[in-house]
């Protein structure tokens, strides 16, 4: 599909552009170049339960490498 855009300038479907990107793993709005919208409230909430998740499988020394991780990063502001 890639080489026939190239070659012909053909536009694809939107349905070939779906299957595309989901076989890529991304939006067709990423696909195609648009801007991402930002973040909703929603959209924050799974990152930080997702990040709180993750955290919580750390041994107490990786906890406290990621602590001063991001101690270094506040102070480095």
């Amino acid at each position: 599909m890639v080489s026939a855009l190239k070659r012909q300038g053909v536009i694809p479907s939107v349905e070939k552009m779906s299957l595309l990107a989901s076989y890529l793993g991304v939006t067709t709005s990423e696909l195609l170049g648009e801007e991402k919208a930002p973040p909703t409230v929603a959209d924050e909430e799974h990152l930080n339960q997702d990040l709180i998740d993750r955290l919580c499988q750390l041994t107490p020394e990786d906890m406290a490498k990621v602590d001063a991780f991001v101690q270094g990063l506040l102070a480095s502001r």
